[in-house]
């Protein structure tokens, strides 16, 4: 007799999370690059996936010294947030003006990757020399079952961003006329910016924490929407149903990553995503310097 066919199995759950990571990813960069107005901007250039990490880093050496939540994910994610909310409050204490304020951003963020990247090195090492298991995350994202803590605290990501996007619901189109149109028309451009930022580190915080580093997703979910022309122009429905568009690809491959595995493990959803994001990404970038040519 031949042998028996692969089952294929299907974790209803995981594909949800899944959904909600893509969807999370894809609508930070689309916050990133609408009110940045620069469309390779993202979470990762900004410094929020390696501000995420450090937190991550942070949150094992407590765990080392015997304090966490009983899972260092969510104590991650924890600690996150008490940062966001000390970030908040300073903003609101301090003058911002949008424009040339967000280049500091981009060099800020900049820093921030190179420094914990160095960091990364430093902490990989200790944890060699000294024997312990160095987190999964920071190695490349995969997806896995959240705690009923987890659950709990993504609700933390959602509700304000609901509540955000739909204060804000005529707004996100003037955006791309500019931070002076915007003045003009009575729009509040800088606390939406103020408040797309943290939002978008928060989104970011919640998936680099429980599931590891995405970063291709947050700069090239809403370049590869702005393809299509249903959502060129039209940053309610780029942020809304081409996030969950995206969502659900990241899904989808997830759930193939999950049942073809390589030599009995499992392939982390994270390998395949950056593979072909780049691939996506130069693919982009060469028609565009073709256009320019033309």
């Amino acid at each position: 007799m031949g042998e028996a066919a692969m089952s294929w199995e299907f974790d209803f759950l995981r594909f949800l999370t899944a959904v909600a990571a893509g969807f999370l990813l894809s609508f930070a960069g689309s916050l990133v690059q609408i009110t940045g107005r620069n469309e390779l901007a993202s979470p990762s250039t900004l410094g929020m996936d390696g501000a995420a990490v450090f937190i991550i880093m942070l949150s094992y050496l407590l765990e080392g010294l015997g304090w966490s939540l009983g899972n260092m994910a969510d104590t991650a994610f924890v600690i996150g947030l008490l940062v966001s909310a000390g970030l908040w409050i300073i903003s609101r204490h301090t003058h911002w003006r949008s424009g040339g304020d967000f280049r500091v951003i981009l060099l800020l963020g900049l820093s921030v990757n190179l420094f914990v990247g160095s960091l990364f090195a430093v902490m990989q090492f200790m944890a060699m020399a000294f024997n312990r298991e160095f987190p999964e995350q920071l190695w490349f994202g995969r997806m896995q079952t959240l705690t009923p803590i987890g659950w709990g605290l993504s609700l933390l990501v959602w509700f304000p961003l609901l509540a955000f996007m739909l204060r804000h619901r005529r707004s996100w189109k003037a955006l791309l006329l500019g931070p002076g149109w915007c003045r003009g028309l009575g729009v509040p451009v800088d606390k939406i910016i103020r408040g797309s930022l943290l939002l978008a580190f928060i989104a970011t915080l919640w998936v680099v924490t429980q599931f590891g580093v995405f970063s291709f997703l947050g700069l090239l979910g809403p370049l590869l929407l702005r393809q299509l022309g249903v959502y060129r122009a039209n940053p309610w429905r780029e942020m809304t149903d081409g996030a969950l568009f995206v969502g659900v690809f990241f899904a989808l491959l997830d759930h193939v990553c999950f049942n073809l595995t390589f030599h009995g493990a499992e392939i982390p959803v994270g390998l395949p995503s950056a593979l072909l994001g780049a691939a996506a990404l130069v693919g982009l970038l060469w028609i565009r310097a073709r256009k320019l040519v033309e």
